[in-house]
């Protein structure tokens, strides 16, 4: 109940794990990536000038206590449904975050504490760093792209590579985050999008180095499923490989990866997105980590999501 987790990541991945870990551990901080530039966060970091507030409320929103009111979920997670006006895809706790940050002259730490209260979240959310930075990309065929949204929401018919991703300007690791790294018994890397949402993290200034320093358990979770922009053809090892390469470490302790078998209208489902099932490359695995963990560890609902049993093996191990 008592060791310290630190869950590192973006998106929806953080937010599966805590929503189950958090019934488990009680300890739990998670550093999120603040590089967001899709979608209505990103109309925000462009119109207002504050740092994007996507990947921070999901984790707030999954570390919520259950004692939070279902009218509150649905305000946190509320999205305007109004084409063609400026409430497009707008949210309810974008609007909020943004409302914060300015009260509080710009703090975002404040800020997040405060949605926190609101939410009565039951754990630590942290952004890897407060400093504005963009993401890019280089792809292989040599042109740049710049901003998270436009790498991850390439046109399927965009067959190049990413060859390497780095943030302009740098950015420096929020101390908060550097020292629950240092401070904790694991540090796991949530699944998600491997070059928008994962990576991201390792390029801080600041990141790697707390690593080094922290003497926790390194855990990584594959990927299920491929993404056509970032990791089609992806297998287990190529997911440990990239974010070997970026932390500055040789191998992780443990892997984790999914075994179930995906049902036939999932997979029809994800093959229009030309996205399919990670396929689990054991032995080249075992060159990535001490441990290679192969188990069910999804649940299969309208989407494959990591659910419960991803929890418990990673309060376990």
């Amino acid at each position: 109940m008592n060791q310290r987790i630190v869950l590192v990541g973006g998106g929806t991945g953080v937010y599966q794990v805590v929503l189950h870990l958090k019934h488990i551990c009680r300890n739990i901080a998670t550093i999120q990536t603040m590089f967001d530039g899709g979608g209505y966060s990103g109309k925000l970091r462009d119109e207002i000038g504050i740092l994007p507030p996507g990947d921070i409320v999901r984790a707030i929103l999954a570390g919520a206590d259950d004692s939070l009111s279902w009218s509150m979920r649905q305000l946190f997670s509320y999205r305007f449904n109004a084409p063609g006006t400026s409430l497009e895809r707008a949210t309810w706790s974008g609007f909020t975050f943004a409302a914060l940050c300015k009260i509080h002259h710009g703090n975002v730490i404040n800020a997040i504490q405060e949605m926190c209260q609101i939410a009565h979240c039951k754990i630590k959310v942290l952004p890897v760093t407060v400093d504005n930075a963009h993401l890019c990309a280089r792809l292989d065929d040599s042109s740049i792209i710049s901003g998270e949204g436009f790498i991850d929401c390439r046109p399927r018919d965009d067959h190049r590579r990413i060859e390497s991703v780095y943030l302009d300007p740098g950015a420096q690791l929020f101390p908060g985050a550097g020292a629950a790294i240092v401070r904790a018994d694991k540090v796991v890397f949530c699944p998600g999008s491997l070059f928008t949402s994962v990576i991201p993290n390792a390029l801080v200034s600041g990141f790697s180095e707390s690593l080094e320093k922290s003497r926790a358990r390194k855990i990584m979770v594959i990927n299920t499923m491929t993404n056509k922009s970032e990791t089609d053809g992806f297998k287990a090892s190529d997911f440990a490989r990239e974010l070997l390469k970026r932390l500055g470490i040789e191998k992780f302790d443990a892997v984790i990866c999914n075994r179930a078998k995906i049902r036939p209208d999932l997979l029809e489902k994800y093959a229009q997105e030309q996205s399919y099932p990670v396929k689990v490359d054991r032995a080249a695995l075992e060159r990535c980590a001490h441990q290679v963990i192969v188990r069910n560890v999804v649940e299969q609902g309208e989407v494959v999501r990591h659910g419960s049993k991803l929890a418990s093996i990673i309060s376990e191990l």
